[in-house]
């Protein structure tokens, strides 16, 4: 019997999904290519973008990695790079947030 996702799920899906729409973005990567690097469809990919709650907890890793993310994890020696908690992933395919906005001051010369 499978569960059904709670809302909880279908939210923490979606918001997967955006991180994955900003990296996709950002390194100009086409639904296709991310597809091919992930093993996730192409529609599912772009319905996940669209907000639809898609599911994609199965591929965390390979979405990690398709776009080159690195873990900020401090190292120990018994540490392994390729092993992450599903939170590390998570974290780590959230976008970078928001720089605010620059505050100008009387002596700048505008630039």
């Amino acid at each position: 019997m499978t569960r059904q996702p709670t809302e909880h799920d279908l939210n923490e899906r979606i918001e997967i999904w955006r991180g994955v729409s900003y990296w996709k973005g950002k390194l100009g990567m086409s639904s296709m290519q991310l597809a091919q690097r992930t093993g996730l469809s192409q529609d599912s990919i772009e319905r996940g973008i669209r907000g639809q709650p898609e599911p994609v907890m199965h591929k965390l890793q390979e979405l990690f990695d398709a776009f080159g993310l690195k873990s900020t994890r401090q190292k120990s020696f018994e540490d392994t790079s390729d092993i992450l908690s599903e939170d590390e992933y998570k974290e780590g395919l959230k976008p970078p947030p928001a720089a605010p906005p620059r505050q100008g001051s009387l002596f700048d010369d505008g630039e």
